[in-house]
């Protein structure tokens, strides 16, 4: 699907089911988390080593795998604000998770998606770094 012809509502779409993967938490099987992400995505997040650089599918899902120990559900992404042009959606974020013991983490993000067919084929991602889960 070429930028031309891919619609505001499929771009909308793809990036609600990531969304949709995020909050399922289903940590234990980060495959179906990322459902929405292509294999071969590239995933950029803000800031320096080792939160920051940029990593394949793969080291996201193992950086998500051990997240079943520390967070009680999934991550609660509140959509504040969408730009969606061509096949590139930006969107603005509240997040929130609970920890395992009921205390609660919070943060706002920015992603900027692109959408190729029917997954997610890039992302960027800033958000807060200083203001991560510290458990």
């Amino acid at each position: 699907m070429s930028e031309e012809t891919v619609s505001r509502d499929h771009v909308v779409a793809v990036v609600q089911a990531f969304i949709d993967g995020m909050g399922s938490g289903n940590w234990e099987q980060p495959e179906k988390v990322l459902a929405a992400v292509a294999d071969d995505a590239s995933w950029w997040i803000a800031g320096g080593p080792p939160l920051g650089g940029t990593f394949t599918k793969q080291d996201i899902m193992e950086r998500y795998r051990p997240l079943s120990e520390r967070f009680d559900g999934g991550l609660d992404l509140t959509p504040r604000y969408w730009t969606v042009e061509g096949n590139r959606a930006a969107v603005e974020f509240d997040g929130k998770m609970k920890f395992v013991d009921g205390s609660g983490y919070g943060n706002k993000y920015n992603f900027v998606f692109t959408v190729t067919g029917d997954q997610i084929s890039e992302i960027r991602e800033y958000w807060d770094t200083g203001a991560g889960p510290k458990k």
